[in-house]
């Protein structure tokens, strides 16, 4: 089969997307690393703006729409559960459904990006008992190995 030029580009931007993920993943998780997500990040200034986190989902074959709808619901509700001293601390959730029209083989069927105002806020959301709660929700809906490709940064 040849592949048009628009498509080769596509599959590189994927190829580059996965290579510039997997590069997170080792900063990340490298053995120097202490218990801060951002430890080993070689950019000034890490912590001093907003921070990101980014998610994507894979849903099971069978799960109905209903059940799609309440996941993506529940998961942005997380904006006004998740709370720091009895206030909600997620500035904001953006994202919807992959509508992807390239023919891109990614297999998500949705992505989201949260804002926090600071590193120590997004670290914050991982224990939080909301975004807990969620997960053991998630789990009943979403492909339970590699459901999602996810990774924080901070503005700059």
């Amino acid at each position: 089969r040849i592949l048009s030029p628009k498509s080769i580009v596509m599959k590189f931007a994927i190829l580059f997307f996965v290579v510039l993920s997997l590069s997170f993943v080792h900063v990340f998780s490298s053995k120097e690393a202490s218990s801060s997500a951002l430890s080993g990040v070689p950019w000034p200034n890490a912590t001093d703006g907003p921070a990101y986190h980014v998610i994507t989902f894979r849903f099971k074959k069978s799960t109905t729409r209903e059940e799609r709808a309440s996941v993506l619901r529940e998961f942005k509700a997380l904006k006004t559960r998740a709370l720091k001293n009895g206030k909600p601390y997620i500035l904001d959730i953006i994202g919807g459904d992959n509508y992807a029209t390239e023919g891109l083989p990614s297999g998500f069927d949705a992505g989201y990006i949260l804002k926090f105002k600071n590193v120590e806020d997004l670290e914050r959301y991982g224990s939080d008992p909301a975004h807990q709660a969620f997960g053991d929700f998630m789990g009943r809906y979403v492909v339970p190995k590699d459901y999602n490709v996810g990774f924080n940064f901070v503005s700059q």
